[in-house]
């Protein structure tokens, strides 16, 4: 997570951004889905990114997922708030 949000601090809204899946682009929600033909927004490549800590670093770029990965990440995350929910009735219902 700390990686995606350092890359992409500075260009998008950083409240949803996340890496469920190591390596893979940054989750960022359905608003950054549909950029760039539905691929996911990028930022600019070889840059300078300051960290949390103030370190400069250079970055390759980040890349939020498209509509497909999102969808996948977005299915995953409702089902389980879904499951959760139902866990909870049961257990104050019973």
């Amino acid at each position: 997570d700390q990686v995606c949000r350092e890359n992409l601090r500075g260009y998008i809204d950083l409240d949803y951004v996340s890496c469920p899946v190591p390596k893979w682009n940054c989750y960022c929600g359905w608003k950054y889905a549909f950029a760039s033909g539905w691929h996911g927004f990028e930022t600019p490549r070889y840059e300078s990114v300051t960290n949390s800590t103030g370190a400069v670093r250079n970055s390759t770029g980040a890349e939020c997922m498209g509509v497909m990965y999102t969808f996948s990440v977005w299915s995953y995350l409702t089902l389980k708030w879904m499951i959760q929910q139902v866990v909870i009735l049961t257990l104050i219902l019973f």
